[in-house]
């Protein structure tokens, strides 16, 4: 498990976040959630940045200041006097990236031995060294066994870069994308909205700038992906690859659009319920918000790839109940692959009721196997979440700014009296104006 430690950072005054397979983070607005949810994920895709380093720059840069310079584009505007961040790589946390600002304010990184190790680096490019050999030779002249052994040795090489990276990061996902809020943009202004944002973020620099275009640029695929296989989620598999997840997937998809998504190359559609097709873009704000979630959600669990991916709001615009149900499929996707590992940044109490629930039925059938038919008819198996592999934390205000505090019971479960705050509060309210009601009519 990893762990990541924050001090004075954006409006975080102090943070202590350990990092499982599925992480949640609520709280108010503007309290600290997708700044903690974006840290992360620069972290943990600084494993993309190393592989870049050791096989495109062959390792020839300081890799320090290939952080620290990513660090500073990224998040200039939370910089600040008294600024510590510590990610630990590993559950025995020992080795960490530290960033930091030195008594003169500017920024500084120091990464684990491993990830400096110069006797390494030195193979590494020793290593690299017979690759451009080999590209030099004219491989045209070449005999067929020859040709095969330098693609051989290319692979091999870049497998092992792989590795390391991966072994240096504790991290082995094959791709990674942060689903941002207000998804709905992709939907409403299409492919023209596309290209003009291509334009105007191509020198992005700060974190959210990379963010958009990052999404922008992964739905682009997606469509184009959907719309190559027969527009529909049915179509993604070919004849005979379809599963049990992908079959459960493919129902929770269409109880939550209430209907068929469809790309057939004239535009994206839903056919609703009731037999009416529709264009994507004249679809309710809540099919428009979930259904980029979904295309990737199911890319995932069709393709079984190892993936990370951060959700912003995955309950926006959408009924309690389909709230329920997006969580039972973002469940789905991190069960479908012992490398998967999602985080949700979220304001709403279904939410975190929901993965209440999923996470309670595992700890029923734990404490009591015989009871595994009785809770399969209210929780699948295959949504259940295990308290081993979860966390959640709230942002708690303080003088001096927010605080990290979990919300996790030692049973493994959310704390009840965390969950019933909201419903408390406004039962509250609502007692106090009933008893002000009921005087007003006593006096009468």
């Amino acid at each position: 498990m990893q762990k990541i430690i924050i001090k004075n950072f954006g409006a975080i005054k102090e943070a202590e976040i350990d990092i499982p397979k599925t992480l949640v983070l609520i709280g108010e607005q503007a309290s600290g959630k997708s700044t903690i949810a974006k840290l992360v994920y620069f972290f943990q895709t600084l494993k993309e940045d190393y592989l870049r380093w050791l096989i495109v720059q062959h390792a020839e840069e300081d890799f320090t200041l290939i952080v620290k310079n990513k660090f500073i584009d990224f998040f200039e505007l939370y910089i600040e006097h008294g600024l510590d961040l510590k990610f630990f790589t590993e559950k025995k946390y020992t080795q960490f990236i530290h960033i930091f600002n030195d008594s003169n304010n500017d920024v500084q990184v120091v990464l684990p031995n491993r990830l400096a190790d110069k006797e390494a680096i030195k193979h590494l490019k020793s290593n690299f060294d017979t690759l451009k050999l080999l590209k030099q030779i004219n491989i045209q002249n070449l005999a067929t066994e020859q040709f095969l052994l330098i693609e051989k040795t290319k692979n091999e090489s870049t497998q092992v870069f792989k590795d390391m990276s991966e072994i240096h990061f504790n991290i082995k996902y094959d791709n990674a994308a942060y689903l941002i809020a207000g998804r709905s943009a992709t939907v409403s202004f299409g492919d023209l909205f596309e290209k003009h944002l291509f334009s105007d973020l191509s020198n992005r620099k700060t974190i959210d700038e990379f963010l958009i275009y990052q999404f922008i640029e992964h739905i682009s695929r997606i469509k184009t992906f959907y719309k190559n296989r027969g527009g529909s989620f049915e179509n993604i598999l070919r004849k005979g690859e379809q599963n049990l997840l992908s079959t459960k997937a493919e129902n929770k998809i269409s109880e939550i659009l209430k209907g068929k998504y469809k790309n057939n190359g004239g535009g994206e559609s839903l056919t609703l319920e009731n037999g009416k097709s529709i264009s994507l873009s004249q679809s309710s704000s809540g099919q428009q918000e979930a259904i980029r979630i979904l295309q990737d959600i199911y890319l995932v669990i069709a393709q079984k790839t190892a993936s990370l991916r951060v959700v912003e709001e995955p309950e926006a615009h959408l009924f309690p109940i389909a709230q329920k149900q997006m969580i039972e499929l973002l469940a789905l996707m991190v069960n479908q692959n012992a490398e998967n590992s999602l985080i949700v940044t979220t304001h709403s109490p279904y939410i975190l009721s929901s993965f209440n629930n999923l996470l309670f039925a595992s700890r029923v059938v734990e404490k009591n196997a015989d009871a595994e038919s009785e809770v399969a008819k209210i929780v699948d198996i295959d949504f259940r979440l295990k308290a081993a592999d979860f966390a959640a934390y709230t942002l708690r205000n303080t003088e001096g700014g927010f605080v990290s505090e979990s919300i996790m019971s030692e049973k493994g479960v959310i704390k009840q009296n965390y969950l019933d705050t909201a419903s408390e509060m406004l039962g509250y309210e609502f007692n106090n104006l009933y008893s002000i009601h009921a005087k007003t009519f006593a006096r009468k």
